[in-house]
């Protein structure tokens, strides 16, 4: 493509919601080389190695000023937020949140506690929310962007990760 080519094509991708520093429920996927968008988790689960007594967990990236975060929040899927937790403290899978200023700035110092900082260091975490990183002894294996995909594949792969841990254990 000629470099007079690439702006419109530029202004096109924005004009269609899929440029970069989006919402993910506003606009497609971000940071498309870092992201490894899963289609189903139970093909992605034959790859993982989960040894007896892995720690599991997710980290959740929001901005303040994501309207789906905020929604997805309010009711954490179809349950209250203590409820999700409980389960999540059941399956002894560690969650943790990361809130950023803004979903276009999602890679900020200021927003991530320093002992996560590697984490986006190795995905290279720069916008979009709400985003999931699924990990599994510090190893990042799942980077899912969006609500609408949480339940079928992010939190699917997390209680299989956890009955696969502990049918080893």
């Amino acid at each position: 493509m000629t470099r007079s080519g690439a702006l419109p094509l530029a202004g096109a991708l924005l004009a269609l919601g899929l440029g970069l520093g989006a919402c993910a429920d506003q606009a497609g996927p971000t940071d498309s080389a870092a992201s490894m968008v899963e289609t189903a988790a139970p093909n992605l689960l034959g790859q993982i190695e989960v040894r007896p007594g892995a720690r599991i967990g997710v980290i959740y990236i929001a901005a303040d000023n994501c309207p789906p975060c905020t929604a997805w929040e309010r009711d954490i899927g179809r349950r209250s937020k203590s409820a999700f937790l409980a389960e999540n403290r059941a399956l002894r899978i560690e969650w943790t949140e990361i809130r950023a200023r803004s979903f276009g700035r999602t890679n900020l110092d200021a927003d991530w506690p320093p002992e996560w900082r590697f984490v986006r260091e190795r995905t290279n975490v720069r916008s979009g929310t709400p985003r999931y990183l699924t990990l599994v002894d510090g190893k990042v294996v799942a980077n899912t962007l969006g609500t609408y995909d949480f339940h079928d594949r992010t939190l699917l792969l997390l209680r299989q990760l956890a009955a696969r841990r502990d049918a080893r254990s």
